[in-house]
């Protein structure tokens, strides 16, 4: 369990299901199998795992499966999820629990309520010092503040300041997708390409392909916008193949509107 909860963490999702998907039945493993689906993409075999370990009474399965419902939009249930869920979660699950809730609630709509609680979560973070752990939360509540408009620059800097490449390159990259967003939204070209070049970088140590899709997603749009098109299409190729992989409906269609606005301009 203690390599596989190693492998997970460094991004290996492969491996921990291909060790898991035949054989896992205690919680620890039915947790375990699901986070590798689901951080890999593969929602749609995600869910009976986490389940099935929440309710065998595991309790990061039980955060976990919040989370889960939160990241398919399931937003309601989310946080009905995590209001039984948290008074049972201690120390970090219990701030764990609060972040993921608080971002559901932002989701949801409920700006006010969700911010303060994702703050609670952040503020909890701080006082157990554990500046990678603060870091992950910081850049939540930076990709909450971008969502509602407001300027977030410093708090991804200061989340990407503490979030390493190697060995666990997910939350860096997390943040640099939102500090990416950001610096196109404003135009700052420059930036978004000295961005790109960290995301590179720390793509080399997952096998993530929501990972690259999103960078893939990203340097196609910085490409479009700046006019420097070299390889432009097989970006947007490529980004439609990680998108049959992952089964995601959205990012297909996204990319055969890019694909056939791009052929109907040559």
């Amino acid at each position: 369990m203690g390599q596989l909860q190693d492998l997970l963490e460094l991004g290996q999702y492969a491996a921990v299901i291909a060790a898991l998907e035949s054989t896992a039945h205690t919680p620890g493993e039915l947790r375990l199998l699901g986070l590798a689906y689901l951080r890999s993409g593969q929602t749609g075999s995600a869910e009976l795992p986490l389940l099935q370990a929440h309710l065998q009474g595991d309790l990061e399965a039980s955060v976990e499966y919040g989370n889960f419902l939160r990241f398919i939009g399931r937003f309601e249930e989310a946080c009905t999820h995590f209001a039984e869920v948290h008074p049972a979660a201690p120390g970090e699950l219990g701030l764990r629990c609060l972040r993921w809730w608080g971002v559901a609630e932002l989701q949801l709509g409920e700006a006010e309520t969700g911010l303060a609680r994702l703050e609670r979560s952040w503020h909890g973070y701080l006082a157990l010092g554990n500046p990678e752990l603060t870091a992950r939360v910081t850049n939540s509540l930076a990709q909450m503040q971008l969502r509602l408009g407001h300027h977030a620059r410093h708090l991804f800097q200061e989340a990407l300041r503490q979030l390493p490449e190697y060995p666990v390159p997910q939350p860096r990259l997390t943040a640099l997708h939102g500090l990416l967003e950001l610096q196109i939204q404003l135009g700052d070209f420059a930036g978004a390409e000295e961005s790109l070049k960290l995301v590179g970088r720390a793509l080399r140590y997952t096998d993530s392909v929501r990972e690259r899709s999103m960078a893939l997603t990203a340097r196609s749009e910085l490409q479009r916008l700046t006019g420097k098109v070299d390889g432009y299409t097989e970006n947007l190729e490529e980004i439609a193949r990680c998108a049959a992989s992952l089964e995601d409906f959205e990012l297909s269609v996204w990319v055969t509107a890019k694909l056939a606005e791009h052929y109907s301009g040559l």
